[in-house]
């Protein structure tokens, strides 16, 4: 089997620092990394524009949820769509079938999480720091730690918490 290194670029950039993009991947893409997986739809013009060989990916925190979705992003070069985590499988086949694109899944079984694909804003409002921008507060991670703790609690049981918790508040 053929290893490959893929780069995630997965945050939210800013103006000033998609300047500062290029600096951050021409050491990698010269010692030959085989692609990037990236979030901001801005990331991926200007990799396309500066980096027009590296292939890159869509990732899951682009939450590609339909076929439009992906087939916006294959005018701008994407090759590999990494969608939602919330669709069906069936839903993946089509888009797929409909797209051409390949696919890339992966499954979690975090009950920590409670996010759309991981459009997080809970870390913002409660931690202080966006997980959208690299810095989970890891929220729900904390909660359910010292709910373990209190409890004993299994996974089941943190599950339900967690759910309970996030729409409590």
């Amino acid at each position: 089997m053929e290893e490959k290194i893929y780069m995630t670029v997965n945050t939210l950039l800013k103006d000033r620092e998609l300047n500062e993009l290029y600096a951050y991947l021409l050491p990698y893409y010269k010692a030959g990394l085989d692609g990037v997986i990236v979030q901001d739809i801005g990331a991926v013009k200007f990799i396309g524009e500066y980096f027009p060989e590296m292939p890159v990916h869509a990732s899951t925190q682009m939450t590609i949820t339909n076929t439009l979705g992906a087939d916006f992003l294959k005018r701008y070069g994407i090759t590999r769509v990494v969608p939602a985590r919330e669709l069906s499988l069936k839903e993946i086949r089509d888009m797929k079938k409909q797209t051409g694109l390949e696919m890339e899944c992966f499954c979690t079984r975090s009950p920590f999480c409670y996010c759309y694909s991981g459009q997080c804003l809970l870390s913002s409002m409660i931690g202080g720091r966006s997980g959208n921008r690299g810095q989970c507060a890891q929220t729900m991670s904390s909660a359910l730690s010292d709910r373990r703790k209190e409890t004993g609690g299994s996974y089941e049981s943190e599950r339900l918490f967690a759910q309970l918790t996030f729409y409590r508040n």
